[in-house]
C-alpha cells in the first residue's frame, strides 16, 4: 500500500476534511456512554491529522493515533492538546502486526479501510484491530460502499473546494469488476508567504470492500458483528452508501490501561 497523504496532507487539514471523522469520535463516544463505557486506553488508526483523536482525548480517553503518513503525523502533533498528555502519535500500517498495548476501543474511521486496495489486507487489517483491544473491548470502523463508488466515482472532473485560496479538483474512476477506485487530487493552493499559488497532484486508490466481505474478515479475527448500520442508524441496502461496523472481542473486560505506550 503506497503512502498517501504527503503534499495534500497540508490541503486536507485547510479544508477540514477530517470532520468526518470528528463526527464518528462524537457517535463512537456516545454509543460507548450509553453501554457504560466512559473511559480507557484507545488505538485509532488510519488517524490522518488527528481529528478523531483529539475529540477522544478531550472526553478523557488516552488515545494512541496511528498513521502511515509522515506528514499527517506532524499535523496530528501541531494540533494536540496541551492538557492531552496521554495523547501520542506513532507511524504504523494497519496491515502488519502490532505489538503495543490493547486497549477498551479501537478505531479506523472515514477510508482508513478503504485503502487497502486487496482482500487480503483488509484480512490482515482486521487481525490487527483485534490484536488492539482487550478481551470486552470494542471496534468501530466505517467504509464507503461499493454502491458509493459506482455512483460517485464516475470519471468526472469534480470541483470539491474553490476558495480565496485553495482550489481542488478530483477526478475520481472505479472498475466495478476489480472493486478498485483511483482518484487523481489535483489542487491549486495559495500560500501566505509569498502570495504565489502552487499546483500538486497525488493519485489515491481505495477498494469498496463488500458487506460479505466485512463480516467475514470480522469473523476471521475472532471478533463478533454487534452491529452495521448507516450513519443514519438504517439497516444496510443496495443503495447505501456508507456503512458503520461495530464488533466486540469476546471476553470479560480487563479494566484500562493508565498508559499508553510510546512503540
Amino acid at each position: 500500500m503506497r503512502v498517501m497523504y504527503q503534499r495534500y496532507a497540508p490541503i486536507y487539514r485547510r479544508m477540514n476534511q477530517g470532520a468526518w471523522s470528528e463526527r464518528m469520535a462524537y457517535w463512537t463516544l456516545a454509543w460507548l456512554r450509553a453501554r457504560g463505557v466512559d473511559s480507557g486506553q484507545l488505538v485509532d488508526w488510519g488517524c490522518g491529522d488527528g481529528a478523531a483523536a483529539v475529540v477522544f482525548a478531550n472526553a478523557g480517553w488516552q488515545v494512541l493515533g496511528i498513521d502511515q503518513s509522515p506528514t499527517m503525523l506532524q499535523l496530528a502533533a501541531q494540533r494536540t492538546p496541551k492538557e492531552a498528555h496521554a495523547l501520542r502519535w506513532e507511524r504504523g500500517d494497519l496491515r502488519r502486526t502490532w505489538a503495543g498495548n490493547p486497549g477498551r476501543l479501537a478505531t479506523a474511521f472515514y477510508d482508513t479501510l478503504n485503502y487497502l486496495a486487496t482482500l487480503a489486507d483488509l484480512q490482515a487489517a482486521w487481525q490487527t484491530l483485534a490484536h488492539s483491544v482487550q478481551s470486552g473491548g470494542y471496534v468501530v470502523v466505517d467504509v464507503n460502499t461499493p454502491y458509493e463508488y459506482a455512483t460517485a466515482w464516475t470519471g468526472q472532473h469534480v470541483i470539491t473546494a474553490d476558495t480565496d485560496d485553495v482550489l481542488v479538483i478530483n477526478r475520481l474512476r472505479y472498475n466495478a469488476r476489480s472493486g478498485i477506485a483511483r482518484g487523481r487530487v489535483v489542487w491549486f493552493a495559495r500560500e501566505d508567504a509569498d502570495e504565489q499559488w502552487r499546483r500538486g497532484a497525488e493519485t489515491h486508490i481505495q477498494r469498496a470492500h463488500t458487506d460479505a466481505e466485512m463480516v467475514s474478515a470480522i469473523e476471521q479475527a475472532g471478533l463478533s458483528l454487534l452491529e452495521r448500520h448507516t450513519p443514519h442508524g438504517a439497516e444496510p441496502s443496495a443503495t447505501s452508501t456508507r456503512l458503520i461496523y461495530i464488533a466486540h472481542k469476546p471476553g470479560r473486560a480487563s479494566g484500562s490501561s493508565s498508559t499508553v505506550r510510546r512503540q
